[in-house]
């Protein structure tokens, strides 16, 4: 099978994430044409299985925040740098990871204080233990 016969066999399954999208957000997607929405669908359907992305409520979920999200949102350094954290922490279980996301970030403004942390803080593997000889001896 050819890469296009594949790309037309995935549209009717993005299109049924897309309809879902719709009904459940109607305000959030009136605003985005249809094949802009399939192209969202399509590239986060793509990162699922590397996020251990696997329950349907959950991929759901993960689908919405393409639409939920303010632009302001998914302009912040902050708060992309949340988002790569916490998605990637693949100890935690899908469900988790995006509790975390809905609580925290979905529908809280950005402040315009915000400071440019971003993807700035380091992954933990990078931080060295303080022992007494690197912190002056205390």
């Amino acid at each position: 099978m050819s890469s296009s016969n594949q790309a037309d066999e995935d549209v009717p399954v993005e299109l049924s994430w897309v309809r879902r999208l719709q009904w459940r957000y109607p305000q959030q997607t009136s605003t985005v044409n249809e094949a802009q929405l399939v192209e969202m669908v399509r590239a986060a359907l793509s990162t699922c299985p590397t996020l251990l992305i696997v329950d349907d409520r959950d991929i759901f979920r993960y689908l919405a925040l393409s639409v939920l999200l303010t632009s302001t949102q998914k302009q912040s350094p902050l708060i992309q740098g949340v988002l790569v954290r916490i998605l990637s922490k693949l100890d935690w279980d899908g469900k988790k990871r995006l509790d975390f996301v809905y609580r925290h970030v979905v529908g809280r403004p950005v402040s315009p204080q915000e400071a440019e942390f971003g993807m700035f803080f380091p992954p933990k593997s990078a931080i060295a233990p303080r022992t007494p000889d690197s912190i002056g001896g205390l």
